[in-house]
């Protein structure tokens, strides 16, 4: 990851990637934070669930800002993400958990999170 962000980086100085946070959601905070990733990307914190768990996002933000991230964003789904093949998406899914990532906004670390990406999965 650092490697592919350094080069965008320096092709592109303007351009901070926006990196999937499940790659480094396992990490132990020490590695993460000297690993020099903090400095080139900006973490997206992605769970599609109705069930969201706000706490546990809450503790994954103040973990990446312990790192050094500066910046997060999160993301959530207007469709997909709940089934292979789905003729409608389930609209009381999708926005209870729009709902509780605005829970985790107003809970997490201030300043932090940038915004919330609102995606849309198609097969």
């Amino acid at each position: 990851m650092r490697a592919v962000a350094s080069h965008v980086r320096a092709r592109r100085p303007g351009v901070t990637p926006l990196v999937w946070d499940d790659m480094l959601r396992d990490l132990p905070e020490d590695q993460l934070a000297v690993s020099g990733v903090p400095q080139l990307v900006e973490p997206v914190l992605w769970d599609y669930t109705a069930d969201l768990d706000v706490h546990g996002k809450v503790l994954l933000m103040q973990k990446y800002q312990r790192c050094s991230f500066l910046r997060l964003w999160a993301a959530s789904a207007f469709k997909g993400a709940t089934g292979p093949s789905q003729a409608l998406p389930p609209m009381e899914h999708h926005l209870r958990n729009h709902a509780q990532w605005l829970q985790v906004a107003g809970s997490g670390p201030t300043d932090s999170l940038q915004g919330i990406i609102l995606t849309g999965w198609q097969r």
